[in-house]
């Protein structure tokens, strides 16, 4: 695993200046260092670019259930119409984000999903065999590239915090792709967590050499 640790305050006033969210900029750079890695290959150079956003409709919908409440968003980059620009990879991001994001499209598919809870049908079908059937229907792992979570800021009592250094969010390569990255802030430091089951780190180093180029403060952490 590789830990990317960036300054919060600094990411803002990028933020600010581009007028995108913290993980629009991070998926943008993201972005990025996928496009550089494929342009280096010319059988890949034109290939789109898929990244899956787990969307926390907390955020969108009054709920207190402990459930996973979330629906998923994939932003799509075409490197033949965005190219390599930052800020163009970073508008369209946002762009997509946007209208997947809407209120009439957030109810419709939450609904979707409802009814098909619901179905007395599927009600009725053993566990075992909904399992079995999922595989066929969970296709977001074969189609994007990668997934990358943002847990966002977390707080806690002021009685734990002064004993919390930092925290880590950790997510599993998946079994269709070699990369998997978790992002969280604490006490103004953002936290990039890349794991990969790939032999090379080659994404950590695009990022690195992106993030440079850029001028933005960082340390490095690596197993």
């Amino acid at each position: 695993m590789t830990t990317i640790k960036l300054t919060v305050s600094e990411l803002k006033k990028r933020v600010n200046k581009l007028g995108v969210s913290l993980t629009v900029l991070i998926t943008a750079f993201i972005a990025k260092a996928i496009l550089t890695n494929q342009k280096e290959d010319k059988k890949q150079e034109d290939h789109l670019i898929k990244i899956l956003l787990p969307i926390d409709l907390r955020n969108f919908f009054p709920s207190q259930t402990l459930r996973n409440f979330v629906l998923y968003a994939k932003p799509e980059i075409n490197p033949k119409e965005v190219g390599l620009d930052i800020e163009r990879i970073a508008f369209v991001i946002q762009k997509q984000l946007a209208e997947v994001l809407s209120e009439k499209q957030l109810r419709a598919r939450v609904s979707q999903n409802i009814r098909l809870e619901q179905n007395p049908i599927i009600k009725h079908v053993p566990l075992f065999m909904k399992r079995y059937l999922m595989k066929f229907f969970s296709v977001s792992e074969k189609t994007t590239c990668l997934t990358l979570s943002n847990l966002g800021v977390i707080k806690m009592p002021e009685e734990m915090a002064r004993y919390v250094d930092s925290f880590n969010f950790v997510l599993s390569p998946r079994s269709k792709t070699p990369y998997n990255i978790g992002i969280s802030s604490f006490n103004g430091e953002m936290r990039i967590n890349i794991t990969r089951s790939a032999e090379k780190p080659l994404l950590e180093r695009a990022l690195i050499t992106l993030l440079t180029a850029q001028e933005l403060t960082f340390e490095v952490e690596t197993n």
